[in-house]
Order: structure tokens, then sequence, then C-alpha cells
């Protein structure tokens, strides 16, 4: 079974960015329609998080694991929603969390998350101190 996309898409209820063309064609696009040095294309782009692909790609991946599933959720889950994305990968298949710092795990936890977490930038307060 083969794993799904994420979609994305261009919003158009946000209207246009400084140098966009506002018929549609990409920001910052040159003659030949490759993006000019500097611009950003993606100023206005969305992501669209489908849980259920989620669900379907973590039990893909879970039936096919050889071990443990680990689901990274840091960034906020990428900025999708660290908790409801854990939530459905953790329903489907997935054995623990993975996260960026402590403080991403204990708001893992005060969402009610119990399951294990790995935080991978845990730096000791000495060590912090010091940068």
């Amino acid at each position: 079974m083969p794993l799904r996309s994420f979609m994305m898409r261009q919003p158009s209820s946000r209207g246009t960015a400084p140098g966009c063309d506002p018929s549609g064609g990409p920001c910052g696009a040159g003659p030949g329609g490759g993006l000019l040095p500097g611009t950003a294309r993606d100023g206005l782009s969305e992501a669209v998080v489908d849980l259920s692909a989620i669900a379907h790609n973590t039990r893909v991946l879970a039936a096919h694991a050889r071990g443990a599933v680990m689901a990274v959720v840091k960034a906020n889950g990428f900025g999708h929603g660290a908790a409801q994305v854990a939530r459905a990968a953790l329903s489907h298949g997935a054995d623990w969390l993975g996260v960026a710092s402590t403080v991403e795990a204990l708001a893992l936890r005060e969402a009610g998350i119990t399951a294990p977490l790995l935080a991978w930038i845990h730096l000791p307060d000495g060590i912090a101190r010091r940068r």
C-alpha cells in the first residue's frame, strides 16, 4: 500500500504578496518561468494537513517496520498542531514521539499525551548558559 502525500496549495483569501503576479503565476518568476535570485515563491503557501493521511501513513510504516515507530512532531507538528498529529500517529501504530526540545515534550504532556518521548536537543543548564 503506497504512502499518501500531503497537499500544498496557495490560499486565495490572503491576497497577493508584493512583487507577485496576481493572475496566479509564481512569485518572483523570471522571463523563462524560473525564480529570480533572492525571491521567495512560497510566501503565501500553506500546508493542508490531512490527519487521515497521517493515520494511513503511520499504519503502513508500522506494518513494515522491524521495530518501534517514532512519529516526529517537533516544531508543533511542523506547524500543524503537535498534539493532533501525535494522537493520529499514536492511535495508528506509532510507539513513541520525537520532539526537538524539552519545552515541546512538556507541551505534549500538558495536552495529555502519555506516550514515550525523545527530546533531541536537551542541553543541561550549564551548557545552555555558556552559549
